[in-house]
């Protein structure tokens, strides 16, 4: 049922470029750890009703349109737009490091730009290593990659906005420990993707949590709700992903 899920989104339709950067940002209880950033034209409501967040948060956003964009200079706006907001909100905190930044898919982006700036705990689910191959390989992004090249936009140009601001480039300045949940048969993050980005996390050096669930994208993002209750309220012990420490977790 939950691989219908990605048929169906894959399938899907997104508007002609309409460079929105608005962004929508839930305040929740100033005293939580917890900060939540959603996948692309994901809303709270819907987020809430499929119990995306399970822990108590300090601030939940919805995700600007232009961060997925056939321009490569409005994907860098959208994206500091959710960063410099989230910065202002948390820098007033005593301790920033005991924030976790959670991210689903695309809302990896701003998250781990956040936990790599405050030297915070990210826990990412369902994401690429890079934005520009992301964009210019998967197949959630055809129609975005068309009206790209239509603009004159090639890979280069995508591949230098967006350089130092992709998950993989923040894996050394984040906190030890974060986890990170990848989807094994996640029609919309190619394998090359998916295969680089753990690459890159096992080999860090940092001890981060490498969890590869038996789902697609849809699924892994649903499914990855107790990881997170158990990571977020126990951080050094995750129940399910406790052989995962440097290393990668299965779980079926």
């Amino acid at each position: 049922m939950l691989m219908l899920a990605d048929r169906y989104l894959l399938k899907r339709r997104y508007p002609a470029e309409d460079q929105s950067f608005g962004f929508r940002r839930i305040d929740g209880s100033a005293s939580a750890t917890v900060l939540y950033f959603l996948p692309w034209h994901t809303s709270f409501r819907m987020a809430r009703h499929l119990g995306l967040l399970p822990s108590p948060y300090v601030a939940c956003y919805e995700m600007p349109a232009a961060i997925v964009s056939a321009i490569p200079e409005a994907c860098v706006t959208a994206l500091n737009g959710v960063v410099d907001d989230a910065m202002r909100l948390v820098g007033t905190r005593s301790c920033c490091g005991d924030l976790t930044f959670v991210g689903y898919s695309i809302g990896v982006f701003p998250a781990a730009a956040l936990a790599a700036k405050v030297g915070a705990r990210l826990f990412a689910v369902a994401s690429a290593d890079r934005g520009d191959l992301m964009l210019w390989e998967s197949a959630a992004t055809v129609d975005i990659k068309m009206r790209a090249i239509e603009l004159g936009y090639d890979l280069s140009d995508f591949t230098a906005a967006l350089s130092g601001r992709n998950p993989i480039d923040q894996l050394e300045h984040i906190a030890a420990g974060s986890s990170f949940v990848v989807g094994a048969r996640d029609p919309f993050i190619p394998d090359a993707r998916r295969h680089a980005f753990t690459k890159a996390i096992q080999g860090s050096g940092r001890r981060h949590r490498l969890v590869e669930m038996d789902n697609g994208h849809f699924g892994t993002i649903v499914r990855s709700r107790q990881l997170q209750r158990d990571d977020v309220s126990c951080p050094w012990t995750m129940a399910h992903a406790a052989t995962a420490i440097g290393g990668l977790a299965r779980i079926r």
